[in-house]
């Protein structure tokens, strides 16, 4: 995995604008306050533990209690991780966005004291899920990527994307993209220094990328607000 560092928000632009679009690829960017390995949350801290019968029992759970909750009838169980990912559920999904600017955002605008992250992957579509193939999540055989409808109005601002896991009987755990054989050399890792965060966020702003554009909900607008903005 290549790693770059910057030093300004025009050094970003310049930094992702040579990510070119490959044919049969997909550009997949990802935010993060701090260095963690890229892994669902449900595996954070347990990777070697084998989660999949209690997030399939929190699933379940969800289902039985949260459909009354529901703006929109999900179609599938997968339709349900989806939404539930974005509301806190912890599970085998990793996000991610179309947007770079999204995806700077995400790295910069908590930990002002530590370094944030972006990833780029450049994501082969033959790692899309097929779901005829797939119908539940814990089915998968390998890590995919799924392009979610937008079931939700986050989903929507935040360009989102995700990465689907699994714990891998062979290696006997969930295995961090960074260390996947098929992926890792796709991988690109941004590096944004502590000390520009808060210029970086305020440049985002600019472009009309914040709280209120990235949580299009009460919560969001609240937030905002509460950056004096």
């Amino acid at each position: 995995m290549k790693t770059i560092v910057i030093n300004n928000f025009s050094d970003y632009i310049e930094c992702v604008s040579k990510f070119t679009v490959v044919p049969n690829h997909t550009r997949l960017f990802r935010g993060q306050p701090g260095k963690y390995s890229l892994l669902p949350a449900v595996a954070r801290g347990l990777s070697n533990k084998d989660t999949t019968k209690v997030e399939m029992s929190r699933l379940k759970e969800l289902m039985r209690r949260g459909e009354r909750l529901l703006n929109f009838k999900p179609k599938d169980t997968w339709d349900w991780l989806v939404y539930a990912q974005h509301f806190g559920l912890k599970t085998r999904l990793l996000d991610w966005t179309l947007n770079p600017l999204t995806a700077l955002w995400f790295a910069s605008k908590d930990n002002p004291v530590v370094d944030g992250y972006v990833y780029f992957f450049l994501a082969n579509k033959e790692f899309n899920l097929d779901k005829s193939l797939f119908r539940s999540p814990f089915s998968i055989n390998n890590t995919k990527i799924v392009i979610p409808i937008h079931n939700n109005s986050r989903i929507a601002a935040q360009n989102g994307i995700f990465t689907v896991h699994m714990f891998t009987p062979k290696a006997k755990r969930f295995v961090p993209l960074e260390d996947n054989n098929n992926h890792k050399a796709k991988l690109t890792e941004i590096v944004i220094p502590y000390s520009i965060k808060k210029e970086i966020v305020s440049e985002l702003n600019v472009f009309g990328i914040n709280y209120e554009t990235m949580f299009p909900d009460f919560e969001g607008l609240c937030k905002q607000i509460n950056q004096g903005r």
